[in-house]
């Protein structure tokens, strides 16, 4: 299991051992809020007022520091879709990320101007079109 904390960064709870990364593995920002795992076994962790990361091999890269608007991204949900893509919101923003690249965000009604908290995959375990609610399902990946 991973965990995101307030002020320790990334951890890795596994058989009564903890692995802990941050600054020394690249995570400037240590406060995470929010993780998700792609398809090829790397980590897209967000961090409050830190921007985007990719953490693969014990390494943190960043993707992206500031929202299409100019701030900061404060990420609140990331989910990564059968697709491949990963889809991450925040205060006023979805955005979608296809290898690796930002698409252009997700500005229409009812989303624009929203604050998202949470998100995941519907049954169908697709995420594409026009999300239109928070939804939860069994085994969804989001959080």
């Amino acid at each position: 299991m991973w965990v995101g904390t307030a002020a320790g960064g990334l951890h890795r709870l596994a058989r009564r051992m903890v692995d802990n990364w941050g600054k020394a593995e690249g995570l400037l920002e240590p406060s995470v809020t929010s993780i998700a795992e792609d398809a090829a076994g790397g980590y897209w962790v967000a961090s409050h007022h830190g921007g985007i990361w990719r953490f693969q091999d014990r390494q943190f890269t960043k993707v992206n520091e500031r929202s299409p608007a100019g701030e900061y991204f404060n990420v609140y949900s990331t989910v990564a879709a059968d697709d491949a893509s990963i889809w991450m919101a925040g205060e006023q923003f979805l955005l979608r990320f296809r290898a690796g690249q930002a698409a252009q965000p997700y500005l229409e009604p009812p989303i624009r101007g929203e604050a998202i908290r949470a998100m995941c995959t519907d049954g169908t375990r697709r995420c594409h079109g026009r999300p239109r609610q928070v939804c939860s399902s069994p085994g969804s990946r989001g959080g």
